[in-house]
């Protein structure tokens, strides 16, 4: 809810030889990605899946869910900057999935790839891995100027501490949705599970993303704490089996 054009800066380093003796005059020029690459979560945030520096030819991926009960349609935001909110970057392209399959709220599963090539061009993937139904978008490079790219890594800088905090909230948050959809994929597909403790433990879930979006701007000490106490239920309910499926995560 996890933007960014290439643009090719140079780093110089000084060679060394085989033997890892003196430097040589030889110059190593790396194309790196100038500014972060990201979505925007459903709360506004930047969550970055190419991180600024990164060289490239690359790919990332990352998950990510519906917010919605049956949401059938699922707009993906491309942001580039520094920032923690997505307000605050420069929106360069959206990736538009249509025909999501029905299910509760955190069930489908959208895989969103970054590929950057060698040229820094970029192009953007958004699978379903339920149905496999994939759409992309090419991202047209060097959207913003040399100078942009410096105010806005500037501005990145003088705002470090705000933004530390809404990241600790955005990743807090982001852990305990993948958590829970985690754990309603799980009852969904398990037979080991009796009936009552499904539905105790399926109430729970429910509750829990009723809570956060009632609470979506609390700190990120009481998402940890949520977290834990949903992770206790699910332990007492599961037991060991449980410890698998959060390493998924």
């Amino acid at each position: 809810r996890t933007g960014d054009s290439s643009e090719s800066l140079e780093y110089q380093v000084s060679g060394m030889d085989e033997l890892g003796g003196a430097a040589t005059s030889e110059i190593l020029l790396l194309d790196v990605v100038p500014l972060s690459l990201g979505v925007a979560s459903a709360w506004g945030e930047m969550l970055p899946l190419v991180q600024r520096g990164t060289t490239i030819p690359t790919k990332r991926t990352k998950l990510f869910s519906t917010s919605q009960e049956n949401q059938t349609d699922f707009v993906i935001e491309i942001y580039q900057g520094e920032r923690a909110l997505v307000k605050d970057n420069k929106l360069i392209g959206k990736v538009e999935c249509h025909g999501i399959s029905h299910a509760p709220r955190g069930i489908p599963q959208i895989e969103v790839t970054f590929e950057i090539d060698a040229n820094g061009e970029i192009i953007v993937f958004a699978c379903e891995k339920n149905t496999m139904h994939c759409e992309k978008q090419n991202i047209e490079r060097n959207i913003l100027s040399e100078e942009e790219m410096e105010d806005m890594v500037l501005d990145a800088e003088e705002s470090a501490e705000d933004d530390a905090l809404v990241r600790r909230l955005a990743l807090a948050r982001y852990n305990l949705e993948s958590y829970l959809g985690s754990l309603l994929r799980t009852l969904l597909t398990s037979d080991m599970i009796i009936k009552g403790d499904a539905k105790r433990l399926r109430d729970a879930i429910l509750s829990c993303f009723a809570w956060i979006d009632e609470n979506a701007s609390s700190g990120p000490e009481e998402f940890v704490s949520k977290h834990e106490e949903i992770q206790f239920l699910a332990n007492v309910i599961v037991g060991t089996e449980h410890d698998e499926w959060e390493q998924e995560l």
